[in-house]
């Protein structure tokens, strides 16, 4: 046992040195080893990463036994050729599609091409550039990015604890030219090795535990974040934020979530507690609006009753009684009238015709009735006027009625009121 664990060190080992003593170890561009090797997955639900750190986000899993071609190193991660599945994204505006649009030329100098990701809606890690006139093939869209087959420069990584090596690439393909892997290749296991095929037990364990707990911590992130896009649709009222709010906190609480990740979780925090106290504000404006208009309902059906009870006794109910009198105030293509009171000339309401066939004519003493309304913009009120009748102002208070009577009318009728219990 002691041996077989120090022949799985001794290739882990010759790996990692052909490929460091190639490629320097620092720089985000790093360049492609000179060696290149076949190696196997040796676990399940493996995640592999836009960049060469357990904080870079996700991009898809592969499962124990999933090939993949290495073609460099960076600290404990290696760089890989993008597995099946694999996507990258350019922006819309630079590439122009052609053809029956599957394909596209790119229409600028150094187009970023970031790194796609079937897990999170995350697209931050640049994977390479693109020249003026490269030809990339279209898989999809995503809002304002194509998803495109990913370059031959762009590449992913892997924890170099979750893959063996199976055999050097290069030394059978000396231009350099990578033959195509088959997943289904059974004669594999035939070709020789450093070592053996699996990883020791004692080495691949703890990584695994840890990529599972980052898997479990993305998907917490994923549903969250699904939730909140979903929630963002709706209008403010309709959204439940309280519980996207608290899958935020939580994703928050996991030591594993990814660094990109979590920034994103840190920023929508903030943002939904704001979210959820204008969402308080308007609940209870819309509520005291409600409460409002079920009053005025109520004023209204009151004063209906009351009207048709004045009018079975024969009295005539209007909204305003006054002298039809020019106004200054002039709005709109409707006329603009005032009623006033015959004793002053000061105007008690304002009157505008809604209906053609309501004619006031100046001079005149005339009940109206309508819509009693304050435009807000002449801060006025105003009597949206469906009916008007020339009544005899010395009937007034006793055979005429109104909601809103001239000054000198309404003392009369207090002391009428006077004059009859007396």
């Amino acid at each position: 046992m002691t041996r077989r664990f120090l022949s799985c060190s001794m290739a882990a080992c010759l790996l990692a040195a052909s490929l460091a003593l190639a490629v320097p170890a620092a720089g985000p561009d790093l360049e492609n080893a000179r060696h290149q090797y076949l190696g196997v997955v040796n676990a399940n639900a493996v995640l592999v990463r836009s960049g060469p750190s357990a904080n870079d986000y996700a991009t898809l899993r592969l499962d124990k036994g999933a090939q993949v071609v290495i073609t460099g190193m960076k600290f404990d991660w290696l760089k890989i050729q993008p597995p099946d599945g694999s996507f990258s994204y350019v922006s819309k505006l630079y590439v122009e599609r052609q053809g029956d649009g599957n394909s596209g030329r790119v229409t600028k100098d150094n187009l970023n091409v970031w790194a796609g990701s079937g897990l999170t809606t995350v697209k931050s890690a640049l994977q390479c550039r693109l020249a003026r006139g490269a030809e990339v093939q279209i898989l999809g869209e995503a809002e304002e990015y194509y998803k495109i087959k990913p370059p031959a420069e762009a590449c992913v990584w892997i924890h170099q604890n979750l893959v063996s090596p199976l055999k050097n690439l290069t030394a059978q393909n000396p231009a350099g030219q990578t033959p195509p892997v088959s997943t289904d290749d059974q004669n594999i296991a035939a070709v020789p090795t450093t070592g053996p095929t699996t990883a020791p037990a004692l080495t691949a364990a703890p990584t695994t535990q840890a990529s599972e707990a980052v898997a479990a911590a993305e998907n917490e992130f994923d549903s969250a974040e699904t939730a909140y896009k979903a929630n963002e649709a709706k209008p403010l009222e309709q959204q439940a934020i309280l519980p996207v709010l608290a899958s935020f906190e939580k994703v928050l609480t996991s030591e594993a979530l990814p660094m990109s990740m979590r920034r994103v979780a840190e920023a929508r925090v903030p943002y939904l507690k704001n979210r959820q106290q204008a969402h308080e504000k308007l609940v209870a404006v819309r509520k005291a609006q409600q409460e409002a208009e079920a009053r005025l309902k109520a004023m209204g059906a009151e004063r209906q009753e009351l009207e048709q009870k004045l009018a079975d006794n024969g009295v005539a109910v209007f909204t305003a009684v006054g002298a039809v009198q020019a106004s200054s105030l002039q709005q709109g293509a409707q006329t603009l009238y005032r009623l006033t009171d015959p004793a002053s000339g000061r105007t008690v309401v304002y009157v505008r015709a809604t209906d053609s066939k309501v004619v006031l004519q100046l001079g005149q003493f005339v009940g109206v009735r309508g819509e009693l309304v304050t435009d807000p913009r002449l801060d006025v009120r105003i009597v949206n006027a469906t009916e008007a009748a020339v009544v005899d102002p010395a009937k007034v208070n006793k055979g005429v009625t109104a909601q809103l009577l001239p000054p000198s009318l309404l003392i009369k009728q207090n002391e009428a009121r006077t004059d009859a219990r007396q």
